[in-house]
């Protein structure tokens, strides 16, 4: 049911809505002023996102929600990681039901990635080593809230031939976010 595109110089394979919906929610989020030291509570963004990332519990500071109509809806959260900008994105359709797993590979995705792609990791449906699930635990249609629980291990985007030396290792991972709506 989803269009993928294949592109066979970088061996990507990727969903063309969850790239966009990240693509947009990433930028929704630096577009905040929650760039600025003194605003700490930027109206924007509500929410949170966490994983524990090989071993390591992460908390992300800015959380935001996106749904495209008809589609599919996504939480980006990202930190301000030594000057550079760390994303997390979880995306699942919008026909997706409450309690039920979605494969990272099928249904849903997950990726993870800083500003300057010195790494990234994204579940593929193409690249089968990636495996894991997002659940939404809760969806409220009329207020415009999500949450859900996420795990997996994801596998390097960048560069070629050491895709499966370089994973990551994502468990505990937990979203809730208010969303905003928008035609694609």
């Amino acid at each position: 049911m989803k269009n993928y595109f294949f592109n066979p110089t970088t061996m990507k394979t990727k969903s063309a809505i969850s790239m966009t919906l990240l693509a947009v929610a990433a930028a929704g989020i630096l577009a905040l002023p929650a760039c600025k030291k003194s605003n700490s509570n930027p109206s924007a963004a509500s929410g949170s996102t966490s994983a524990t990332l090989d071993g390591t519990a992460t908390a992300f500071t800015y959380t935001q929600g996106l749904e495209l109509t008809g589609l599919q809806i996504g939480v980006s959260g990202y930190n301000l990681v030594n000057g550079d900008t760390v994303y997390f994105g979880v995306s699942v359709p919008d026909s997706a039901r409450v309690n039920v797993p979605y494969s990272i590979t099928a249904w849903s995705n997950l990726q993870y990635w800083d500003r300057n792609h010195t790494f990234e990791y994204d579940s593929w449906l193409a690249f089968p080593m990636d495996h894991g699930n997002v659940t939404i635990t809760s969806w409220d249609k009329d207020s415009k809230t999500i949450a859900g629980t996420f795990e997996g291990v994801l596998y390097t985007s960048v560069g070629l031939g050491n895709f499966a030396n370089d994973s990551l290792v994502i468990t505990n991972g937990k979203f809730n976010a208010t969303y905003t709506s928008k035609k694609p």
